[in-house]
């Protein structure tokens, strides 16, 4: 009790604790809530001055707090009686809530009327955005139209380059074979035979570069039918060791070759087309040293994330085998590294080398699975590098070699599919000479009318691209239904969408263009194994 002559508050509750600690915890959550509201809504108004309105902010948050106080005050008042001081906070709370509110009836309209013109405001900035919105996708459009018609100059371009280099180097190749030949009928009917010969030889070689440059605009494309198989690197490195010094001797200067060969490891690819890309990265070294200089070549394993190969587009995670050449020779400069791989470019003068050689390397790396990478400066030589995907198989021992064909003891019955005239009928003919019994057809479905009336088959010879619907190996497949276990004989010289890169058991691949002996030796080896009649 004090002067006053009241009582606590909590007498009315008989103080009781249940209904004082009631009163209590109520009160206190209540202040607790009320001090935090009051407290942010200070905390924002300091910090965001911009927000309008700051005043009603203000009164409302003291409204708060003062609502927080009367509770607490209220916890007071249970045990002391100061009713006046617990009366004031309430009179000062009274007096901020009416100001607020009228200070809230006073800002209403002009809230409303400031948010129908913020709506005025944001609908005027949502059409300037879409304007510019669509100013900007105009700008796109019209920048993937530049560049859409960059890339097509660019790649007409490239075509130009790809096509102009062909026609030179084709036109040279037929114009030999063409005048070897008119010179074979003028000395044919002078009846002057002993020089025949030589002619024919010029063609024959002649055919065989353009075989060559074929299979590198095929290797660049990679498209070339490859025969891969378990090579052991390092073996296949050794063993092509002095034809590189060879070919590298034949071009004048001294070049030293230099062999650090440390990868042990084997490799799925092709090994003929390996020791071409190889040979291809020397004869490009050669050039590069008309001074003389040396040539080394390293193989080791490497993985994915290794230096020069991190990074690289194409790079697919596992373990690989790197092989490494480096030159000493005059290196190249950037604008010359970045167009390294293209076909046709070269910085050669006109009529010395085609500009194939890295761009068949580059095809055949990334058609088996890797890739190849060249790093230079210019006055600092040069290193190309192979990567190949490691293989966990052995290789298996080097092929006998081959002999020459003999004419067939047995007559075998063989079905040459050819859809080229000329062709067909040449390789019937000398197929005939060696006493095979040959049936043609010039596509797919007048050689399975043949597959179904021929009682007894040794072989299918069919080229790869046929025309009326069926390719060779769709050909091949067919005839297999016919004739289970059927032996077939590709060839090709490009296979396209064929699929004859995984061949079953009893196939295998002749590439044109092939020699005619080269063809029976293929076919003699096919059929040398006892007799089966395939009906």
């Amino acid at each position: 009790m004090n002067p006053y002559g009241f009582m606590p508050h909590g007498f009315c509750f008989e103080w009781r604790p249940s209904v004082l600690w009631l009163h209590v915890l109520s009160d206190v959550g209540t202040a607790i809530a009320y001090f935090g509201i009051g407290i942010l809504l200070f905390y924002f108004t300091r910090k965001r001055r911009d927000v309008p309105f700051q005043l009603l902010f203000w009164l409302f948050a003291s409204f708060i707090v003062l609502c927080g106080t009367t509770h607490l005050l209220s916890i007071w008042v249970l045990w002391h009686p100061d009713y006046y001081v617990e009366g004031v906070v309430k009179a000062l709370t009274a007096i901020v809530s009416i100001v607020t509110l009228i200070t809230l009836g006073h800002i209403l309209p002009k809230v409303l009327q400031d948010t129908e013109s913020l709506r005025g405001l944001m609908a005027t900035r949502n059409t300037e955005l879409a304007a510019v919105n669509t100013e900007l996708r105009a700008q796109i459009a019209a920048r993937e139209t530049i560049e859409l018609a960059l890339r097509q100059s660019q790649k007409m371009e490239a075509i130009g380059q790809l096509t102009g280099g062909i026609a030179h180097d084709f036109n040279n190749m037929l114009q030999a074979i063409g005048g070897s030949l008119e010179f074979v009928q003028i000395r044919v009917a002078q009846n002057r035979m002993a020089e025949v010969g030589r002619y024919v030889e010029t063609a024959r070689k002649t055919v065989d570069r353009a075989a060559a440059l074929t299979n590198r605009l095929l290797a660049f494309a990679r498209r070339q039918p490859l025969q891969p198989r378990p090579v052991e690197v390092d073996g296949l490195i050794e063993g092509l060791k002095e034809l590189i010094r060879g070919t590298i001797k034949a071009g004048g200067p001294a070049i030293a070759v230099h062999l650090e060969l440390g990868s042990g490891g084997t490799v799925m690819c092709d090994p003929n087309q390996l020791e071409s890309a190889l040979l291809n990265i020397a004869i490009n070294a050669r050039d590069a040293m008309p001074d003389g200089g040396q040539l080394t070549i390293r193989s080791r394993q490497t993985k994915s994330g290794a230096p020069g190969l991190a990074g690289e587009e194409g790079a697919m995670p596992g373990d690989y085998v790197e092989i490494a050449m480096t030159d000493t020779g005059v290196g190249m400069d950037e604008a010359t590294k970045l167009r390294v791989f293209e076909p046709f470019f070269t910085t050669k003068p006109l009529g010395h080398g085609t500009g194939l050689g890295l761009s068949q390397v580059y095809g055949f790396a990334r058609q088996s699975g890797g890739l190849a990478t060249v790093e230079s400066r210019h006055g600092q030589g040069a290193t190309v590098r192979i990567f190949l995907p490691l293989c966990k198989k052995p290789a298996p021992p080097p092929p006998a070699p081959e002999t020459n064909p003999e004419p067939a003891v047995a007559r075998a019955t063989l079905l040459l599919v050819e859809d080229e005239p000329s062709v067909r009928a040449i390789a019937a003919d000398y197929l005939r000479e060696l006493n095979y019994l040959v049936l043609e057809a010039e596509d797919a479905p007048r050689a399975i009318e043949l597959l179904r009336r021929t009682p007894v088959l040794d072989l299918l010879v069919t080229d790869v691209g046929l025309p009326n619907g069926m390719n060779g190996r769709q050909l091949a497949d067919a005839g297999r239904e016919i004739k289970p276990a059927l032996p077939v004989l590709f060839i090709t010289g490009y296979a396209g969408d064929a699929d004859i890169d995984e061949l079953a058991p009893g196939m295998r691949i002749a590439r044109k263009p092939f020699t005619l002996p080269a063809l029976a030796s293929q076919i003699a080896a096919m059929l040398d194994r006892p007799r089966q009649a395939h009906a």
